[in-house]
């Protein structure tokens, strides 16, 4: 969010359903910060990033699918611990606001159906499809490991002639 001014953000903040303004000014995000922060034994820093991507998130300027990754990166955590912190605000802020973060990505809400058509669950709505894919854990795989250099072939002491 460092790329946006002051009026953006603004401008941005008024355009939001009157729901999501209150989740970003609220007592209670507050609290459900606090709770994560001391939950995952996290550093002031690593909590701040993590409220600034939250922040950017429900204003709109990034994306459901980029959060992870992004806090995992900024906040220098594995991807797993990521995921977890993830999970935990996904159920407890970003669960109550759901259908105005949809309007927030322009996700399209399948609440609104015919009457005489068949009614989907919840479940298979494409925000409730992109939020269970990122908070449910995925098998990690690691990259293929290069054999470590054997003792003899490494001279310490040798200088290059270069």
């Amino acid at each position: 969010m460092a790329n946006y001014t002051y009026e953006q953000l603004q401008e941005r903040f008024k355009s939001l359903p009157e729901a999501v303004q209150d989740a970003l000014t609220s007592v209670e995000t507050v609290d459900i910060m606090t709770d994560i922060e001391q939950k995952f034994k996290l550093h002031i820093d690593q909590i701040g990033v993590l409220a600034e991507e939250a922040g950017a998130l429900m204003l709109g300027f990034s994306k459901p699918a980029d959060f992870i990754p992004t806090i995992a990166l900024k906040m220098r955590i594995p991807q797993i611990q990521a995921r977890s912190i993830a999970t935990e605000l996904n159920e407890k802020l970003f669960t109550p606001i759901k259908e105005h973060l949809k309007e927030v990505h322009h996700i399209k809400s399948t609440d609104h159906h015919k009457e005489d058509g068949p009614k989907r669950s919840d479940s298979n709505n494409a925000f409730d499809q992109k939020m269970s894919s990122l908070f449910t854990s995925a098998p990690k795989t690691n990259p293929p490991m290069s054999p470590p250099p054997r003792i003899g072939d490494i001279d310490p002491y040798r200088e290059s002639t270069e």
